[in-house]
This record gives C-alpha cells, sequence and structure tokens, in this order.
C-alpha cells in the first residue's frame, strides 16, 4: 500500500431515525450568514440523547473498534491493525448571550408580567436538546502518512511534525450566534475545527515478529459524529413598577432546529502490508 492520501469513498447507509424528536418551526433563521452545507451519511449509527442533567461530558482518547466508515477504503491485501478517537466531548449547558441593538431600550408596556412596564435587557440562546444520532458515521478525509515502522521493531517516530484539522459542517443556513452556541456546545474551536498534531517525541510500533505482513503504517485522519440539535432562544426583561425595579424576566422567542451536523474529530490508525 502506497503512503500517500487515500481516496475519499463515502459509505452510505440507512439512517437512524430518532423518534418523539420534537418539531420546531424554523420559519425566523433567515441570515445573512452563507450556508454551509454537508452531504451526511449514516454507517455503525446509534442515538445517543444528552439530558439537561449531564452539564458536559468530557474529552476522550480511547481505542475503538473499526467503523464501517474506515474499513470500506482499505484494500483486501492490508488488514487494519489499530483505531482510536480523540473526542472533543460536549457541554450541554452551553449558552450564547449578547445585547441586541434592534431591542435595546425597548419599553414594553403591553406584555409585562411583574409590573407595569419592563425593558428589554439581553437575548440569549441556548441548548435544549442535543442528540448525538450517528456515531462515526464518515467520511474519513484529511488522512496523513505519520510513519511506517518495520516488522520486529518495537518504536518509530515521525521525521517531522503532522498535523491533522477537520472542520464542522452544517447542512443549512444559521445566524453567526447559532454557529458559535453549536461549536462551543460541541466543544470545537472558535472556528469550529478539532486538531491534533503528532510530534517525533510520540512513538509507534511494527507488526510482531510472527505477523504475515512486515510493514505497519501509522495515519491521521478525521471521522464525525453526526448531531441534531435543538436551540431555544431566549428574551430577557427588566420588570419596573414605576421606576422601582422589581426583577429579570425571560420569555421563549422561538425554537431553532439545527439537524444533520457533522462533529470532527481526530482519529489515528495503523495498517499493516507486505511491501
Amino acid at each position: 500500500m502506497k503512503k500517500s492520501i487515500y481516496p475519499l469513498i463515502v459509505l452510505i447507509a440507512a439512517a437512524a431515525l430518532l423518534l418523539g424528536t420534537k418539531v420546531f418551526s424554523t420559519a425566523d433563521k433567515t441570515t445573512n450568514l452563507d450556508s454551509i452545507n454537508a452531504e451526511t451519511h449514516l454507517a455503525d449509527a446509534s442515538v445517543i440523547e444528552f439530558k439537561k442533567t449531564e452539564k458536559s461530558i468530557p474529552a476522550v482518547e480511547q481505542e475503538k473498534a473499526t467503523p464501517a466508515s474506515l474499513r470500506a477504503i482499505i484494500g483486501e491485501d492490508s488488514e487494519i491493525t489499530s483505531y482510536k478517537e480523540y473526542d472533543t466531548g460536549v457541554t450541554q449547558n452551553a449558552i450564547v448571550s449578547f445585547v441586541d441593538p434592534l431591542h435595546l431600550g425597548n419599553d414594553d408596556t403591553s406584555t409585562s408580567r411583574a409590573g407595569d412596564h419592563r425593558v428589554y435587557k439581553k437575548t440569549v440562546y441556548a441548548i435544549d436538546k442535543l442528540t448525538a444520532v450517528g456515531i462515526s458515521v464518515g467520511p474519513i478525509d484529511n488522512q496523513k502518512f505519520i510513519v511506517s515502522v518495520a516488522n520486529g521493531h518495537s518504536s518509530g517516530s515521525p521525521s517531522q511534525n503532522v498535523s491533522v484539522t477537520g472542520a464542522l459542517f452544517i447542512k443549512g443556513t444559521y445566524n453567526s450566534h447559532v454557529i458559535e452556541l453549536v461549536k462551543t456546545a460541541l466543544n470545537l474551536s472558535e472556528s469550529g475545527t478539532a486538531s491534533k498534531t503528532y510530534t517525533a517525541s510520540d512513538t509507534w510500533t511494527g507488526p510482531p515478529e510472527e505477523s504475515a505482513y512486515n510493514s505497519r503504517d501509522h495515519y491521521g485522519g478525521m471521522n464525525y459524529d453526526q448531531y441534531d440539535i435543538t436551540i431555544v432562544k431566549y428574551y430577557y426583561y427588566d420588570e419596573y413598577i414605576g421606576t422601582t425595579f422589581v426583577g429579570t424576566t425571560k420569555e421563549i422567542a422561538e425554537y431553532i432546529d439545527v439537524n444533520e451536523v457533522l462533529k470532527p474529530k481526530n482519529i489515528t490508525f495503523s495498517i499493516d502490508h507486505k511491501v
């Protein structure tokens, strides 16, 4: 097998349907932000719904079974001997708060609940529901060769640093605050990416002496988990009776469904073959 990046083959499998999911109107999610489109495909699909009580799921590095999305692009004359994922976790209680200048200074007397008038304070976007509907669905992309280690050798290291980065994909058009909340809830960088760098201090092993293969190639790459996310938008108001402040209230402005989100995660895998 050559040390070049493998061609991308997207595995299409049946989508896992999530029962009982709320359906909300998204008629007001028109913005000037360019849409980011992704054709998503489900393989090895499962459903994980994160409840309100689960404030965060920490980042984790772990050995996993080889997903179908990777098996589909490996030749028959090679064997995948390891597969590891680096998941950034999630933050269920992530919020985005800002002051909307279009509402700032509004003095509303017709809908006040606690006093005789209220004044707009801020707008908040929060996570209502965060559901992983597909794990390691692919596509496998941004594959980079790290190092090759010969049969029976116990260690090897790359000659130079190798960095692998993958970006968030969102199907649809949403305003910048919604995009920011999705990136925050999925524990991605400000640019919506996940990244890992392999250095000369990392060590890698070759096939055992008794193996039918005499070389092991190590690669970094990206895989993706698929999420459906429901976001709730709140307006916060300061309530007054006359000039006396009596408290702050909030009301739901709208629910926004952000579905078929592909969250990037770094992967490392090794392939044994004959040279």
